[in-house]
């Protein structure tokens, strides 16, 4: 893949589909990156470190309750079409709408590449753009 290849891909983003059915486009975004662009709001900053040092936290269904908000970060950066935002509107789906078993995929799907230990379950491929 080439440059400009890469970048359209970056912004396009590429086919998922949802546990629940939803066709929607994503694109690359980890934890790292959002850390990385300061955008991991201050109150969330000691889950992403939990979440980061896989060495003593491994992530389980149990923790989805403590850190659904730093999920729900993910999925708002993951998701090209359709956006997501915190409330609804004729553009935008609320990342409350979207179901956690939905939210988990997309959260491991961004994950996957990183040196992070993804919630329990089969990862999903994205389809080839």
């Amino acid at each position: 893949m080439d440059l400009k290849e890469w970048r359209k891909k970056r912004e396009e983003g590429e086919l998922f589909t949802l546990p629940s059915g939803l066709d929607v486009r994503v694109r690359r975004v980890s934890l790292l990156d959002l850390a990385e662009h300061g955008e991991i709001p201050a109150p969330l900053a000691a889950m992403v470190n939990a979440v980061l040092d896989t060495e003593v936290h491994a992530l389980t269904v149990d923790d989805v309750p403590e850190y659904g908000r730093t999920i729900d970060l993910v999925v708002k950066a993951v998701m090209v079409s359709p956006p997501v935002a915190d409330e609804p509107d004729e553009t935008h789906v609320a990342v409350s709408e979207i179901p956690m078993k939905d939210r988990l995929a997309l959260y491991n799907w961004a994950n996957e590449r990183e040196a992070l230990r993804p919630f329990p379950g089969a990862a999903r491929q994205p389809e080839t753009a």
